[in-house]
């Protein structure tokens, strides 16, 4: 009989342990939980053998499955009780069956507590240390009684004290507590699924509606052209068909660039939700400076006036992100904002607990209430119209930098964020 001991003793603090398991998976799982919580530990794989082993040795405790060959755990606790040698050597069950006749073969058989597989570490240790508390309090003396008990038509006698009786009953209510808080846990597991099956759902219909009806229009206008053009090709060359023809050209490129802006914010859309690899750290100041070069053309055309922090810190992310994040933002604020002597501010608001805190904000007429609520959504167009997939892509870029977004109105529009850190 080998015996195995632990590196340091902690909870059981030497305890012997005889583990009663034929699986060899489950008995290394509970030898390492005990091990590590300062139990000495032994292993017998059926009820014969451990009956073997106690003969040559007792253990403070016996741990057994109930399910072996040859000697099931409730016949193996039948015959330590039976033992007058081995009588006082407490058993635990440790077993799949929760229902009640199981609990009764348990009290029938001897046995003074059970506990469910699969078991959480601390529920298996705080069992077996009230076992021990209890064990002590029978010592004192306390009278067992011969109870009856008639399940399911048969009738099942046992001789228990009051207390192992009681222990029965807390393992039987803590294993219904567990189980509930499992099933309340699947429960809420299984709403967020179908949550964010519905939340998919509604972006693919966004997605075939996009494709179908915003980009059908630039595609129509580019077929149109293209029969115009080529009719006007059959005609002798002149300076009246050249100047239509610029002009058929002019609406093609229009055209042309409309599909590929909107095809190109798809696949933004659809990436932005992914974490990415490349990370680097990204000079905010830098990726803004460069958006309102781009935008610079705009900008001029509506005289906004643009104020930007000093310094908008550093963010460990995907340069592209943070590029996507803010020229959405922008862009938004550029298209929306109509005021005599429109600004738009770009602000550091700081760092809070390691999120980089960003404040992009207008003094045009600001977002109608009744949008506030579904800015971010997918394809959600609200009365200003456009695609609905710029704020959607800004909401899953913060979204992957756990961080949080929210839009909210104060003298125009304000769109205030943060964003975390990602590791290399």
């Amino acid at each position: 009989m080998s015996r195995m001991r632990p590196k340091e003793e902690e909870m059981l603090n030497g305890v012997e342990v005889l583990i009663v398991e034929d699986s060899p998976v489950q008995a290394e799982l509970l030898r390492q939980t005990l091990e590590k919580n300062g139990g000495i530990v032994s292993h017998a794989i059926n009820g014969r053998e451990a009956l073997d082993m106690l003969k040559e040795h007792k253990p403070d405790l016996v741990i057994t499955d109930i399910l072996m060959p040859e000697m099931d755990g409730y016949e193996l606790t039948r015959s330590i009780k039976a033992d007058g040698d081995l009588k006082e050597v407490p058993v635990m069950l440790l077993t799949v069956l929760t229902d009640p006749l199981g609990v009764i073969k348990g009290l029938e058989s001897g046995a003074e507590d059970f506990v469910p597989k699969p078991y959480h570490e601390e529920h298996l240790l705080s069992r077996i240390k009230r076992m021990f508390v209890n064990r002590e309090l029978r010592k004192s003396g306390r009278l067992e009684a011969e109870t009856e008990v008639y399940f399911g038509g048969e009738k099942y006698q046992f001789t228990a004290g009051r207390t192992q009786v009681i222990d029965f009953l807390l393992s039987t209510y803590e294993t219904a507590v567990m189980k509930n808080e499992q099933l309340e846990q699947e429960i809420e597991v299984r709403k967020r699924a179908e949550e964010e099956l519905r939340r998919v759902n509604v972006e693919l219909e966004g997605y075939a509606h996009t494709v179908s009806h915003d980009l059908k229009g630039p595609l129509t206008a580019i077929e149109l052209a293209a029969t115009l053009f080529e009719e006007l090709l059959k005609e002798p060359i002149t300076d009246e068909t050249r100047g239509k023809l610029t002009e058929i050209a002019e609406s093609l490129d229009l055209s042309v660039v409309e599909s590929t802006d909107l095809i190109e914010d798809l696949l933004a859309l659809a990436e932005a939700g992914q974490v990415p690899r490349d990370i680097t750290d990204v000079d905010v100041a830098d990726v803004v400076s460069r958006i309102l070069e781009e935008k610079a053309g705009d900008l001029k055309e509506k005289n906004i006036k643009v104020k930007v922090s000093e310094d908008l810190g550093h963010v460990m992310a995907k340069r592209t992100q943070i590029y996507q994040l803010f020229t959405n933002i922008i862009g938004n604020a550029i298209k929306h904002c109509r005021s005599e002597a429109p600004v738009i501010e770009v602000s550091h608001l700081g760092d809070d607990d390691g999120a980089h805190r960003y404040l992009v904000r207008d003094n045009g007429e600001g977002i109608p209430p009744g949008d506030l609520d579904s800015v971010f959504e997918p394809f959600f167009k609200g009365k200003s119209g456009g695609t609905g997939i710029g704020l959607a892509t800004v909401a899953k870029i913060v979204n992957v930098y756990e961080g949080s977004i929210r839009a909210y109105n104060e003298d125009g529009a304000c769109f205030e964020f943060t964003i975390c850190d990602l590791e290399k």
